[in-house]
């Protein structure tokens, strides 16, 4: 477990290493990028809702706490990827966009209302990823998380 917590700090330190000079702000994601920007918006979405909804569905906060203690190295590679986005694409202030990004994020979370329908299903969710691990994980950023829509713009689509 401590190997795992350091190989993930020098994810995020090798992340923050300085973007180079050749790469140009694109105005858009690849498809990769996408799907990276997605698994973060999803593991911020689990994250934030597994502590809210505790009291609603008990266990949801522990079933994220395991699947994070599980697969926190590739959450962590998930977010180092996404730094070196911002990086290219903000390359004079991409610390203060980084963080508007990740702050719009969790105050939409933090802030949507609850109920127990919804908690139950991020309690469903929860439970699906205890089962499936990663590739369930991965299959629902995909369909959940609309970064296109909301934040971003697929070059793919640009063509």
């Amino acid at each position: 477990m401590f190997g795992a917590r350091v190989f993930a700090a020098l994810a995020v330190i090798a992340a923050l290493a300085p973007v180079a000079a050749d790469a140009k702000p694109k105005g858009c994601l690849s498809d990769g990028e996408i799907v990276t920007e997605q698994m973060v918006h999803h593991g911020v979405f689990l994250r934030e809702e597994a502590l809210r909804c505790n009291d609603y569905t008990p266990g949801t906060w522990a079933t994220w706490a395991k699947f994070d203690k599980s697969f926190g190295t590739r959450l962590a590679a998930q977010t180092a990827s996404r730094v070196k986005v911002f990086q290219r694409e903000f390359p004079d202030d991409w610390k203060r966009m980084l963080l508007h990004f990740d702050g719009k994020l969790v105050v939409y979370y933090r802030n949507y209302p609850l109920t127990m329908p919804y908690c139950g299903d991020v309690k469903n969710l929860l439970d699906r990823n205890a089962k499936g691990g990663w590739g369930s994980f991965s299959k629902q950023a995909k369909l959940l998380q609309d970064v296109e829509r909301l934040d971003w713009r697929s070059c793919t689509s640009l063509r």
